[in-house]
């Protein structure tokens, strides 16, 4: 019987974990789908190291196009088949990223941003946060149940969802903002001179910063705009 035990506890006990370095070329923009961690910083140079179990990294497909860093899977490698093999987690370094795209359940954190332009879009439930953003013009966009995090400061912000996901936008300071929400998703946002809210559905849209507002509603959503 112990030795049963015993061996039913080294079947149980995950597989060290591995790391690649992955070659690539100049980016500017990222893409992921699936279900990875991916961790950005901005620095000098361009780097990419994946880690995570072996059999998990062999499933990897890590290549730029055109521009766009993109992260998922080879053919034939479901991602729903990563789960036994635990958690991938993709750590970039890049000095300059002007929009990331997310398709699935992972998740891409970034550290800071300054650019004039700056996009992120999010289809699916997956989650992006931006710890610094910093540029003129932004925008967000969430289709699904998923979530996107951004503070520092911008000029004009487009804000859009079209699900039941959340943008959480409040910590972004902005002058101005245009926001949409089409279904139960919320919107939290910053503007300080003016704001155009539309809602078509049971979501909800709250503005702060003291922007003149020009509201649009359909619906049970609602519209919290101070001035």
């Amino acid at each position: 019987m112990i030795r049963f035990a015993a061996l039913a506890l080294l079947t149980a006990t995950p597989a060290l974990a591995a790391e690649m370095n992955v070659p690539v070329g100049s980016f500017d923009r990222l893409s992921l789908s699936g279900s990875p961690e991916v961790l950005v910083t901005t620095g000098k140079a361009v780097t990419v190291r994946a880690s995570g179990e072996q059999k998990a990294l062999d499933r990897l497909d890590i290549r730029v196009e055109n521009g766009v860093l993109k992260i998922g899977t080879k053919k034939g490698n479901w991602d729903v088949t990563w789960g036994k093999y635990g958690k991938v987690r993709v750590a970039v370094t890049v000095p300059m990223l002007r929009g990331v795209d997310l398709g699935g359940s992972g998740t891409i954190s970034v550290d800071r941003i300054k650019v004039p332009s700056f996009g992120a879009a999010v289809g699916g439930s997956g989650s992006i946060r931006v710890a610094s953003l910093d540029a003129e013009r932004a925008s967000f966009e969430v289709g699904g149940s998923g979530s996107i995090d951004a503070a520092g400061r911008c000029g004009d912000t487009q804000a859009s969802i079209g699900g039941s996901g959340s943008l959480r936008l409040g910590a972004l300071k902005c002058a101005t903002l245009t926001a949409s929400i089409g279904g139960s998703g919320d919107i939290d946002a910053f503007a300080s001179r003016a704001a155009k809210v539309s809602v078509a559905g049971s979501g909800d849209a709250r503005i702060a910063g003291g922007a003149k507002c020009s509201v649009s509603k359909v619906g049970s959503g609602s519209v919290t705009c101070p001035a």
